[in-house]
């Protein structure tokens, strides 16, 4: 379960989405602050998956090769996990293409949306990047231009779901809508183990049974149970939920880089028998795919 010293951070998130570091600085911070092995999530891309790996060996700490996929629900935007896939499946190799176009136009529309309402957001902020953002290189510049003092203030006072700056995901751009169920369908096929991140801590605060169950009807492997926005209620709640359907269990920090100087990686440590369950559950599906 939790641990204070060692352990797996499954969650974190650098600079080839919306963190500040980069992929081998979040290796890095790990291996400093005595972490056993970190998962880098970043949304809906792999790009930092070569240079984390290669940092993680020279560090001589676990690489958790790991993405965070946009999806929706019934109109609601929820978050998926996928841990250990084969990269260069086709079917997953093209959901990371349709992910790109459908983030563009979403986050265009969000900076169209706090520029009318005064917020001095730059219009061409994904060019001065390289041509990709997400919602959070928003929130640092938001942070470097004043408007809030950290990313842990920033987020939700500009992205949650009843916040100024959100746009319900696939709902502009004209991609099919990836929905919970075939992301995990996506995950699956390139023989990842599937995890519902966050599920009661940012766009949806309840997640009844009755929604649990449904997510295992779709094949759900586990659910991120511990989360620095989830309650101790919250997390007890989702544990026995997951000892009820027989789901794996995991938690990170969801870091994304220095939050007023302090990085949170760490603060969510989950003990090493949880990763060796992502991965055999990995290789069931790798099997059952041929990967």
């Amino acid at each position: 379960m939790l641990v204070t010293k060692g352990g797996v951070d499954f969650h974190t998130h650098s600079n080839r989405s919306d963190g500040s570091f980069s992929p081998a600085e979040v290796v890095e911070y790990a291996k400093g602050i005595g972490l056993d092995a970190v998962g880098l999530c970043d949304h809906d891309t792999t790009a930092g998956h070569s240079e984390a790996k290669e940092a993680a060996k020279k560090a001589g700490i676990e690489f958790v090769a790991g993405i965070e996929f946009t999806t929706v629900w019934d109109r609601e935007e929820h978050h998926l996990l996928g841990y250990y896939m084969d990269g260069s499946r086709p079917t997953f190799r093209q959901t990371l293409v349709n992910c790109i176009t459908e983030r563009k136009a979403r986050i265009g529309k969000a900076i169209e949306r706090l520029r009318a309402l005064g917020y001095d957001v730059p219009p061409d902020m994904a060019e001065r990047k390289g041509g990709e953002i997400d919602r959070g290189d928003i929130v640092w510049e938001m942070i470097r231009r004043g408007y809030a003092e950290s990313f842990e203030e920033g987020y939700p006072k500009f992205f949650d779901a009843d916040a100024p700056g959100y746009v319900i995901p696939y709902t502009v751009g004209g991609v099919e809508p990836l929905t919970v169920k075939r992301a995990i369908e996506v995950v699956h096929g390139a023989g990842g183990t599937a995890i519902l991140a966050h599920p009661m801590g940012f766009m949806v605060k309840e997640m009844p049974r009755g929604r649990i169950k449904a997510l295992v009807d779709f094949g759900i492997d586990g659910l991120e149970v511990y989360h620095p926005r989830q309650s101790p209620e919250v997390s007890d709640y989702l544990l026995s939920a997951c000892r009820e359907h027989g789901l794996i269990v995991t938690g990170g920090s969801d870091c994304h880089g220095r939050v007023k100087d302090k990085p949170r990686m760490g603060m969510i440590r989950m003990s090493l028998d949880h990763l060796d369950a992502v991965k055999a559950r990995a290789a069931e599906w790798k099997k059952r795919a041929g990967v």
